[in-house]
């Protein structure tokens, strides 16, 4: 011991004595204080044996409390030794090192390498009412009914942007034992039957090589030449769109079309492409029939969108032909799936030749807790969350902390975030807003005050009859402004546009009396009196709250 402890009051209770419990006999800083010996006149013990715990002691070491800190000396020493010996231990004690050792190293490249492939290509993550469980099972027996007995099958999956659609689609082709030919088309691009034609053709000559032709593709350029490239080859005009939609369960493999926004295909003339597909769909006949052109194949048309009423803009020959197989995928409906999302992301663990660590992925697994248990990130994955549950807004924020990450700095933090958040969303429009001295500040609260009257449009008189009125009933103000200063306050507020003049000037209207529109809202003029402080002008603006 370092010196004499001084006992606190025995009416402490014996509960508080356990929550401030000890760890390896040191007594806790709110029950005790140690006096060094030299101050009392004592000399200091060379051999003192440590004295024996108390109950209280050995129940709060027990449960595990760490409320003291070890010494500040030779941290980094001990961090080491603590990560080559026993990576139990250190994992067990919530410490992380400030850099890695030589040892890790290689697992950290793997796993921010395989962090940013999880990011940019999200795995498909279990939870309730996720594109798994709500497309995946029927998905499959589709596809399996076109691969296996080349049926013609027909479905629609809607959602809302970001809730897993295509990436649910491409997980059920991506488990077939016999790959079959996808055909990706968007009505973002494709604005056009001969552009959609177009696109076909290029997808089927690069997938099953150029010795497959399409009817109506000429397989030559303007000049005559043999073209190697589609986009150079001489396309028919959408005349031929049905001879060619019809020749696609011939080719030789299964076909899958995905329509990406579906319901822009709707707009199309006629809708001749949906029409098309949908009645090739329905020639096909289960069962593998050889006919006179040759083995027809299975066909399968998948729609995505995100629009309820896509069924209602197709023409009655287009809906009659439809199969009517809906189904309906969600985005995460609470911010604690959402957060469970992210964590499962997060702690993905790298696919490499080479055996992980158990006490790297221990390492690992803490850091990532502690960093989404951070009040800072918890507050930016909030607002991220009520802007829009896209989860992939949230995985591009982290795309660039994690590229950051380096080994002298290997652990994620909030502020990583905060700064790609900084860059990437937009900034504040009235950012000096905290800047702002008492006189601004007041002007600000009146036009609140007058909006909530429901009087949109002010002038000066007003903001300042209402500052006036607030002073008299307060009986106190931090400063008595003038009229001549709070008038040059509001001319510095309208030169910054927080105030726009509604009509345009004239001559026969004082400057006082000229009708003004406050542009701040009221969710940014309650931030800057909460951050101001100040104690009459958060009375004054939480008033008739």
């Amino acid at each position: 011991m370092d010196g004499v402890i001084i006992t606190t009051p025995k009416h402490l209770s014996d509960a508080s004595n356990v929550q401030l419990g000890h760890v390896h006999g040191t007594p806790s800083p709110s029950r005790r204080q140690a006096v060094p010996h030299e101050l009392l006149g004592l000399k200091t013990p060379r051999n003192e044996s440590p004295s024996r715990d108390s109950p209280v002691d050995r129940s709060s070491r027990s449960q595990g409390h760490l409320l003291t800190s070890p010494p500040s000396n030779s941290t980094e020493e001990q961090n080491h030794s603590l990560i080559s010996t026993s990576p139990h231990k250190f994992a067990s004690s919530f410490q992380r090192p400030k850099s890695l050792p030589s040892h890790l190293i290689s697992h950290f490249h793997s796993q921010k390498q395989t962090l940013l492939h999880a990011l940019q290509n999200p795995p498909l993550v279990k939870y309730e009412h996720s594109p798994y469980y709500a497309v995946h099972d029927l998905l499959a027996e589709l596809l399996r009914g076109t691969m296996e007995r080349n049926e013609g099958n027909s479905c629609l999956i809607l959602g809302p942007r970001g809730s897993g659609k295509t990436r649910a689609l491409a997980s059920v082709c991506s488990s077939c034992a016999i790959a079959p030919v996808v055909v990706r088309l968007s009505a973002y691009n494709q604005i056009s039957e001969r552009l959609a034609m177009q696109e076909i053709a290029r997808q089927i000559h690069a997938q099953l090589g150029p010795s497959v032709v399409l009817p109506g593709v000429d397989g030559e350029t303007e000049n005559g030449e043999a073209g190697n490239d589609v986009d150079d080859l001489l396309l028919p005009p959408s005349t031929h769109l049905p001879a060619m939609i019809a020749a696609l369960p011939g080719l030789g493999r299964p076909i899958i079309i995905i329509l990406d926004a579906f319901d822009g295909f709707a707009g199309h003339p006629r809708q001749s492409l949906l029409y098309c597909l949908l009645d090739t769909v329905q020639s096909c006949r289960g069962g593998s029939t050889s006919m006179a052109q040759g083995e027809r194949h299975g066909l399968l048309v998948v729609g995505l969108t995100s629009r309820i009423d896509c069924l209602t803009l197709l023409e009655k020959r287009v809906k009659s032909r439809f199969s009517h197989r809906i189904m309906r995928v969600g985005t995460p409906s609470t911010f604690d799936v959402y957060l469970n999302i992210l964590k499962t992301i997060l702690n993905t663990r790298p696919v490499t030749g080479e055996v992980v660590s158990e006490e790297w992925e221990e390492l690992w697994s803490i850091s990532v807790q502690d960093f989404i248990s951070d009040k800072a990130t918890i507050n930016i994955f909030r607002e991220t969350f009520a802007f829009g549950k896209d989860l992939r807004v949230l995985l591009r924020l982290l795309i660039s902390p994690v590229i950051s990450l380096t080994r002298s700095s290997p652990w994620l933090k909030a502020s990583q975030l905060s700064a790609s958040v900084s860059v990437q969303r937009c900034s504040r429009q009235f950012s000096f807003l905290t800047t702002l001295p008492y006189p601004h500040v007041a002007l600000l609260i009146a036009a609140a005050h007058t909006q909530t009257s429901g009087h949109h449009t002010v002038n000066f008189e007003i903001l300042y009859d209402k500052f006036i009125n607030q002073v008299r009933i307060s009986a106190s103000a931090p400063i008595q402004s003038e009229k001549g200063g709070l008038g040059m306050a509001f001319e510095e507020l309208a030169a910054h546009h927080l105030f726009r003049p509604v009509a345009a000037p004239s001559t026969h209207v004082t400057k006082e009396f000229v009708k003004y529109r406050c542009l701040v809202g009221r969710e940014d003029i309650k931030r800057v009196v909460e951050q101001v402080g100040q104690t009459n002008l958060k009375k004054w603006y939480f008033k008739n709250q």
